[in-house]
């Protein structure tokens, strides 16, 4: 049997053919730019620059009445993967080149089809202030390769995928797809490994500290929901009555998107359906994730806060009841698990569960001031109100010690820069976000809300987020460099320079301390 021929016209050849000349033009153009960055050093990259400085030209772009037959010729006139949409300055839409076939070939959109159309509407875009590493994370999460980038409403160029990240084998777009990818957990173990290695390449470069525990956390998030994944295929085989919803949790400094790399788990599980009824189940569950990323690389809690733990592993109903039990009874344990707990973020299953409890949250913890008062007086129990006159101590130790004096007792060689320096300002800002109700569970988020909400200087909160972002990075170096001791900052290796520079962090971020001790009149 002989195959039907396929009829068409002229001028659709002219139209196919003006659109295989916009795809593969643009498919050189991006061949021939991975094959030079290919040959660059992803540490190269100086990922706090921000993304203004690579707008190399204007956005190709059109307003909505343009019809698609001078849309491509414009695509085809300046080999443009894109053409973003306006209407009086502002950003209305977006047609990439793999809308084409899907949006216009395939369906055969006439012609003289206005873009308006046919285009993307809720176009994502960042500022132009925006770091080129948030910027890339935007893109590594939305799975998109192009974004318009606008300032003060109104838009100055465009960034793609090419122009933030070179692709090189650590690149952080390329690891996220080796993640999504892995059909073994042998696979994300190893991928774990290169985690560690972008972020130690990324903090030689000078990443701030804060972006740099953004994108560890993005990635951590990639590889619990890949492991998730793995075992949830698994487990739902060997039952034959399926779970009920469920949503897993990361708590802690995964919450709050301040994952470094030396970490243990803290998870929780909130599911919906009968406790008695289901919590094996969902322990059982639970356990295999939970050894699965162990096995990965992330430790078991040695404190026990995991999903796999009946404490931590609850219905709905059942942690409202126990938050409300920490609410109402604030002792000592009740609000070391409040801090534990309450940085919650869902990462896999039925995100409204979570959202549901973060809204009864915000909305209940306001009526409970001695709570608040609880979690503020005990932020001020760890301060880092005499590590200012430790250093000091420290510089003059290490003369006298060059002229070969012996004055260990003068001061410590090594401090604990979790316990003492990022730990505390950590419980300052919560403290703080608790009592303004703010939904930001990020140090640094939580300092600028306190802007937004009038509690802070605009000179003060960035004096803040620079002094914290220092020390975080005083802290990444520390994992990055210790063996065995992961939060121990060894004074003796420090520079003259990195003890004024870590003094003067800390002595500013104590100011933070004395806002505490005057929102609760400690």
């Amino acid at each position: 049997m002989r195959s039907p021929l396929l009829v068409i016209d002229v001028p659709q050849i002219f139209y196919y053919r003006r659109i295989d000349n916009i795809v593969l033009e643009s498919c050189h153009a991006r061949i021939s730019h991975m094959n030079i960055a290919s040959q660059q050093d992803f540490a190269e990259l100086d990922l706090n620059t921000r993304v203004s400085e690579l707008v190399r030209r204007s956005a190709v772009t059109c307003v909505p009445e343009t019809t698609l037959e001078k849309v491509f010729k414009l695509m085809d006139q300046t080999s443009a993967g894109s053409i973003v949409v306006v209407k009086d300055g502002r950003l209305e839409g977006i047609l990439t080149r793999y809308d084409l076939i899907r949006r216009i070939l395939v369906p055969k959109v006439d012609q003289s089809t206005p873009i308006s159309e046919v285009m993307s509407r809720g176009v994502h875009y960042v500022q132009a202030d925006t770091l080129v590493i948030d910027a890339t994370l935007t893109m590594a999460r939305l799975g998109i390769r192009h974004l318009p980038v606008l300032r003060d409403g109104q838009m100055i160029g465009m960034v793609s995928e090419r122009d933030l990240v070179a692709y090189q084998r650590t690149s952080l777009r390329g690891l996220s797809v080796t993640i999504a990818r892995a059909k073994r957990l042998e696979d994300l173990k190893q991928a774990s490994k290169r985690v560690i290695d972008m972020a130690q390449r990324m903090l030689s470069q000078g990443l701030g500290a804060t972006s740099l525990a953004r994108m560890v956390s993005h990635l951590n998030d990639a590889m619990t929901r890949r492991v998730i994944e793995i075992i949830e295929e698994k487990h739902e085989g060997n039952h034959a009555e399926p779970l009920p919803p469920w949503v897993w949790l990361a708590l802690g400094s995964e919450g709050r998107e301040e994952q470094t790399v030396a970490t243990d788990q803290d998870n929780a599980i909130i599911f919906a359906g009968d406790g008695d009824l289901y919590r094996d189940r969902f322990m059982a569950f639970a356990e295999r994730i939970n050894k699965g990323l162990a096995e990965i690389g992330f430790p078991l809690c040695k404190g026990g806060v995991m999903a796999m733990n009946p404490k931590w592993c609850r219905n709905r109903v059942e942690w409202r009841e126990e938050i409300t039990n920490w609410f109402e009874k604030p002792t000592p344990e009740a609000v070391l698990d409040s801090h534990t707990f309450l940085d919650f973020r869902p990462l896999a299953g039925d995100v409204g569960l979570a959202d549901d409890l973060r809204k009864w949250v915000l909305a209940e913890m306001p009526k409970h001031p001695r709570f608040m008062r609880a979690v503020a007086e005990d932020s001020l129990r760890n301060s880092v109100n005499q590590l200012p006159k430790l250093f000091w101590l420290t510089g003059i130790a290490r003369w006298l010690r060059r002229k070969g004096l012996k004055v260990e007792w003068m001061s410590p060689k090594e401090i604990d820069i979790k316990k003492w320096g990022t730990a505390p300002v950590v419980a300052w800002a919560r403290a703080l976000g608790q009592a303004i109700g703010t939904k930001a569970l990020s140090t640094d988020g939580r300092i600028v809300a306190l802007f937004e909400a009038g509690k802070l200087q605009r000179s003060e909160v960035q004096r803040y987020r620079e002094a914290f972002d220092l020390v975080q990075r005083f802290r990444l170096r520390a994992q990055l460099t210790s063996v065995g001791q992961d939060n121990v900052l060894n004074l003796d290796a420090l520079s003259l320079h990195d003890v004024q520079k870590l003094t003067d962090a800390l002595a500013t971020l104590t100011h933070l301390r004395q806002s505490v001790g005057l929102s609760f009149r400690i």
